[in-house]
């Protein structure tokens, strides 16, 4: 009888761990298909972040050269550099569409670090999602590991308990065989 409950405390026992298994698993599962949709949102995010880099740096060089632009015409106008009078002319009718383009320039710029800077608030926040995320798939994997091993161990021992509980029925029947035997 002893042995009998012990048979059925493993598989009782196997019993909770597969369906903590079969919970796990779906948890994995969930974690994987979350996992892949943060990875792909990562990657968009990125790519907006690397084209809005981009675009400030390329603000940032046209408004360094209209800058030096600027100066140079600033130069032609007050003289320090001789020129001729048409050069002259030229240089000053321009300042003001120079300075008007490095307002422009400017704005923009301002624009574009603002989009950076959003971006890279939203980047940063996507990238640690994924990584927890990451840090808890792995961990629901080593779990499900564990209960695997639980299982397969349990059902050993069960097993075992069977070809114990059978070879102790045996010796039990032999030894009543025997006493049978003695009574007669």
């Amino acid at each position: 009888m002893a042995d009998g409950k012990i048979v059925v405390q493993a598989e009782v026992d196997a019993k909770k761990a597969q369906r903590e298994l079969d919970k796990l698993t779906a948890k994995i599962d969930k974690l994987e298909t979350d996992l892949k949709k943060s990875s792909g949102e990562q990657s968009g995010i990125k790519a907006q972040l690397d084209a809005a880099k981009e675009s400030a740096k390329q603000a940032e060089t046209a408004l360094k050269s209209l800058r030096a632009e600027s100066e140079r015409l600033r130069q032609v106008t007050s003289g320090e550099v001789s020129s001729s009078p048409d050069a002259y002319i030229s240089a000053y009718s321009r300042q003001s569409e120079v300075a008007a383009q490095i307002r422009e320039q400017e704005t923009l710029l301002k624009e574009q670090d603002k989009i950076v800077e959003s971006l890279d608030g939203k980047y940063a926040k996507i990238t640690d999602k994924v990584m927890e995320q990451t840090s808890a798939l792995d961990a629901a994997k080593t779990r499900a590991g564990e209960l695997t091993r639980e299982i397969t161990n349990a059902s050993g021992a069960s097993e075992r308990m069977e070809l114990a509980a059978k070879n102790v029925s045996d010796s039990m029947n032999t030894f009543s065989k025997r006493v049978s035997g003695l009574f007669k």
